[in-house]
């Protein structure tokens, strides 16, 4: 009986350790396949709203534009970005009717429906949160709910071929002109329409935090939301030049103040016009990035490029 009693500790001691050597060797594992599933659902909720992007072309003629400011010389009559927009063919079509388009999303009247998350427009991989935002002179504060999904415009630089400098993204509407799919003359299937570019909230650059725990950046929210997209040197903290005459070596997860970024291991999900998610590797050649971006710069595109 006493050596039954002397054995049972040292017994469940041996026990004990080899349960937190297995947990220990579980974990990264667990991690890992928790990351994987992100990056999956990261991925459904973009093809949902290319889903979506495809519907409202269908119903209202065009898609949606990367960005709504009334102004006579863009030929523009109503605020908003393109999220909004698709509330309708998401499910949401009460907050859409609550959304009042007239009026900028920082307006009091749209605060409740800009601070309202809706899912499909996150990133299980990223950090959530409300907005807060100052971001213009005159400081017009609002709280909006993350999201962590933008439209380009299209691309920074003018590194395009002649005809198409600008390099105007499939979702780019100007001077008047609504964006349609037939517009997209360089291939639905590789032509990007919505990336990543996540964690509104914060401030990151190449897997760092930089912001001090402040919001450094006005983060995308359902009436807000594009950008025109920009590599960065290597170590993420400069962004390229508007005249320069060449890209900058880190074009994806580098930093999300005006790039393509995500917290997933390697890389970042695209949706593309085709409707296709497909994942934009950490690496990937500036210049095919750019061409990823324009609809119609003619450059031919390899899915190997990518």
């Amino acid at each position: 009986m006493h050596a039954r009693r002397g054995s049972g500790p040292i017994h469940l001691l041996v026990v004990l350790s080899l349960l937190a050597a297995s947990a220990g060797m579980l974990l990264p594992a667990v991690q890992k396949a928790r990351a994987a599933n992100d990056r999956v659902r990261c991925a459904e909720n973009l093809g949902r709203i290319g889903k979506a992007l495809h519907e409202h072309e269908t119903a209202r003629g065009s898609l949606p534009k990367s960005s709504y400011f009334p102004n006579s010389y863009w030929q523009e009559t109503t605020h908003g970005g393109p999220y909004v927009r698709l509330l309708p063919y998401l499910g949401h079509e009460e907050l859409a009717r609550k959304y009042d388009l007239t009026k900028d999303y920082f307006d009091p009247a749209n605060a409740a429906v800009v601070a309202t998350r809706v899912p499909v427009f996150n990133c299980p991989a990223a950090p959530q949160g409300l907005v807060s935002g100052d971001d213009w002179p005159s400081a017009k504060r609002y709280r909006g709910a993350v999201i962590d999904f933008v439209a380009p415009s299209g691309n920074w630089a003018k590194l395009g071929p002649p005809d198409d400098t600008g390099g105007e993204a499939a979702l780019n509407g100007s001077l008047g002109r609504l964006p349609k799919l037939a517009m997209v003359t360089d291939g639905l299937s590789t032509t990007v329409g919505v990336v990543e570019q996540a964690a509104g909230t914060q401030h990151w650059v190449r897997g760092e935090r930089v912001d001090q725990g402040r919001s450094a950046r006005s983060g995308a929210t359902l009436g807000s939301g594009s950008m025109w997209v920009m590599t960065y040197s290597a170590d993420g903290l400069t962004g390229l030049n508007r005249s320069s005459k060449s890209v900058l070596p880190c074009s994806i997860n580098c930093n999300n103040e005006d790039g393509i970024y995500a917290f997933h291991t390697g890389g970042a999900n695209a949706l593309f016009m085709d409707g296709s998610v497909k994942f934009l590797r950490e690496g990937l050649d500036g210049y095919v990035l750019f061409a990823l971006v324009s609809r119609a710069g003619g450059e031919v595109i390899s899915p190997n490029d990518f």
